[in-house]
């Protein structure tokens, strides 16, 4: 049976605490450097910039926890925990864009000539 942080002993409960602060941490400034990302980005498309660094990042960490065979515990926050929440954080922001004024930026992208060939 598996024990949780206040069945552990001192040094193990004091490591898996700082795992799961540090994990807490990671979450905030992968969600940080998103929006710092696409804050550079035309307004349009900042949201889907954010949704798509977003869920790469949840897909990262869930790969993360899946080859490390890392355990789901209630008592910590897990990568399972954190690729959760970036996952949340990323349908968020694809859901609050507004996808008429990116398609009409992609179009318009779209319709420009290569850089460099006139």
């Amino acid at each position: 049976m598996r024990r949780g942080f206040g069945q552990m002993d001192g040094a193990a409960q004091d490591l898996g605490e700082r795992r799961s602060a540090r994990r807490q941490w990671e979450c905030a400034f992968i969600l940080a450097g998103a929006l710092t990302a696409a804050s550079f980005a035309p307004l349009a498309v900042v949201m889907p910039i954010v949704s798509v660094t977003l869920t790469m990042g949840a897909i990262l960490a869930v790969g993360l926890a899946w080859l490390s065979a890392e355990r789901r515990a209630a008592t910590a926050f897990t990568r399972w925990d954190q690729a959760g929440v970036l996952l949340f954080a990323g349908f968020v922001a694809a859901l609050t864009g507004d996808s008429a004024e990116t398609l009409q930026m992609m179009e318009t992208l779209a319709g420009l000539p290569p850089h460099g060939r006139e």
